[in-house]
């Protein structure tokens, strides 16, 4: 018979088969709902994974959800891609490819007659002006207003255009500086007396060094597109460095609220990294919610080497959020090969990934990550890899030739611990071409070659493997373990860099809950960004109890991320007459 999710409440739904027999108290992670800041709130971008959905249930990361509740949610162009931020995740934007995020023309966004704009920012040292946000096509009739980042001097600009003379209110050289994050807010209240804009870094205001008044009129600009990270028309001011929780409010914050706003970021460390941890990645596979669909695994360096997931890994708690598990058998994921696979890293390489065996001792050398073959009939395909040995110790290895290893025209670094301990660890892999390979276990340094080290590394044209690796007699080699967080960078990071990226882990503990919350699972519908495409609510469970938006019912800020509103008259999502929720409702 026909289900229908149907309640006049905002709700997450989760449907069990058998009854839990713990319940557990934990913390969830979001943005705070300080009193007061959710007032004339008109739109706000947190950028974190549960905010960005795609097109397709197999597409691209392609939107941002506005968490305000007004619907003006954005599309993502060009660079802009998820990254690490201040406040849980941002979106990175890089100097070589434009990027941005363009909400259109949403009426509550027009002719502001009086507002507060407020992001955090963490822009690189590429020269030019940094759009952070504005309604304004970056050419000389702006017609609008932008907020940016002046290149020439670090100072904080705000302009709003006029018939005669442009309104613009500009701080003093270096109020903010390249690769540090900054909270930034302009607040306007409509008038053409530029002194009644204000500047905050930080939740204090800064020293001014011009400010002009406009003249006449404003310009209308109902037909300019609200843009975060580049001017309206995308090919000016672009921003090159990390945007995070931005927010438009219809009337001026006071410095009371400013000062409250900016203590989110300044005191949530949650998913907070150094900038530098983005630059070089050339693949990333974080295998969380918002970074698998069906059987595919997405690559949130922004590179797009998906992966296919193939015989079977299961969804697990992971060491940061969630992870796969590999059963040892039959279980890998595979990124193919290609003319433009930023795997193919020739040069200096990072390669670095969580595991957690799941059998002690292990039975035979199994691959964590690796782009690595030498079956007959693909010899001469071997060119780095992660594998634990059989007694637990790992091993770090790369080819320069794509032959035998170990040989001289190899490097290999193999730890003195047993690993199968059954705890997470991270091993790190780091290859400065003709100086050394050295493998770095939780943070710290294991084992390193320096003899006769090559000078780059074998262009492969295998596939880069999770959970698989090959030995000399052609044999697989699966994983029995579960892999979390897998990096590939095209650059060695340095000793500093391991120990943060290996502390990302080691204290972030989201997202981690009872094992026997999954057991029984067969609908769960989250109603957030990630988890929604035009009508459709996918259900996460793996039981493919995708609902069907009916009569619309309307995206809002939830209890956990989002949630849908439901007017009572006629609104609900059909999940269809899947078996598996058969007498659900008799269960849990």
């Amino acid at each position: 018979m026909k289900r229908n999710l149907l309640t006049t409440f905002l709700f997450t739904s989760v449907l069990f088969f058998g009854f839990a027999t713990n319940v557990y108290a934990g913390t969830i992670y979001g943005h705070p709902t300080y009193i007061g800041l959710s007032s004339g709130l008109v739109g706000s971008w947190s950028f974190d994974g549960r905010d960005l959905y795609r097109a397709s249930d197999l597409g691209q990361i392609r939107y941002a959800s506005d968490r305000s509740g007004q619907g003006n949610d954005g599309t993502l162009n060009g660079s802009a891609t998820p990254g690490i931020g201040k406040i849980g995740q941002a979106l990175s934007f890089l100097s070589s490819t434009p990027g941005s995020v363009n909400m259109g023309t949403p009426s509550v966004l027009n002719n502001l007659a009086a507002f507060s704009a407020s992001a955090w920012i963490n822009f690189d040292t590429v020269t030019g002006d940094k759009r952070i946000v504005g309604k304004c096509t970056g050419v000389a009739n702006c017609v609008g207003w932008r907020f940016f980042v002046n290149g020439s001097n670090n100072r904080l600009f705000f302009g709003v255009d006029y018939d005669v003379t442009n309104l613009d209110r500009v701080s003093i050289s270096n109020t903010v500086l390249p690769n540090e994050w900054y909270h930034v807010v302009v607040t306007w209240d409509g008038s053409a007396t530029a002194a009644n804009a204000h500047i905050y870094v930080n939740g204090s205001e800064v020293s001014y060094t011009s400010t002009v008044n406009g003249d006449t009129s404003r310009a209308d600009d109902s037909t300019t597109d609200f843009v975060i990270g580049a001017a309206a028309n995308g090919t000016a001011d672009n921003f090159s460095g990390e945007i995070d929780d931005v927010r438009i409010y219809n009337r001026v914050l006071s410095p009371d609220e400013i000062k409250r706003l900016y203590k989110i970021g300044a005191t949530l460390k949650l998913g907070v990294a150094p900038q530098n941890l983005n630059r070089g990645l050339a693949g990333l596979f974080s295998f969380d919610g918002n970074g698998i669909a069906g059987l595919i695994a997405y690559d949130s360096s922004g590179n797009n080497n998906s992966g296919t997931l193939t015989g079977g890994p299961v969804k697990a708690i992971g060491k940061i959020g969630q992870a796969l598990n590999f059963d040892g058998v039959d279980d890998y994921v595979e990124v193919p090969d290609g003319s433009t696979n930023s795997l193919d890293v020739t040069g200096a390489l990072t390669a670095s990934v969580w595991f957690k065996m799941n059998n002690n001792p292990v039975n035979q050398s199994e691959g964590l990550i690796n782009k690595f073959r030498s079956q007959t009939g693909f010899l001469n395909e071997r060119a780095y890899a992660i594998i634990v040995n059989t007694t637990g110790t790992i091993n770090a290895t790369i080819s320069s030739d794509g032959t035998n290893v170990p040989d001289s025209t190899s490097a290999s670094a193999t730890g003195a611990v047993d690993r199968a301990d059954g705890g997470w660890h991270l091993a790190t892999m780091v290859f400065i071409p003709s100086t050394s390979l050295t493998l770095y276990v939780d943070g710290a340094q294991e084992a390193q070659d320096v003899v006769s080290v090559p000078a780059s590394i074998f262009n492969s044209p295998a596939p880069f493997w999770i959970g698989l690796t090959f030995n000399s007699t052609d044999t697989e080699r699966y994983a029995n373990a579960l892999i979390d967080e897998a990096r590939i960078y095209s650059r060695a990071l340095t000793p500093d860099e391991i120990k943060r990226l290996y502390k990302i882990g080691a204290t972030l503990k989201t997202g981690v809950a009872p094992q026997n919350l999954n057991s029984g699972l067969v609908g769960s519908w989250s109603f957030d960004g990630k988890d929604m495409a035009n009508l459709t609510a996918y259900d996460r469970s793996g039981s493919n109890n995708n609902g069907t938006l009916t009569n619309g019912p309307a995206r809002v800020i939830g209890k956990i991320g989002q949630a849908l509103n439901f007017d009572g008259v006629n609104d609900y999502v059909d999940a269809g007459t899947n078996a598996s929720l058969d007498d659900a409702f008799a269960s849990s």
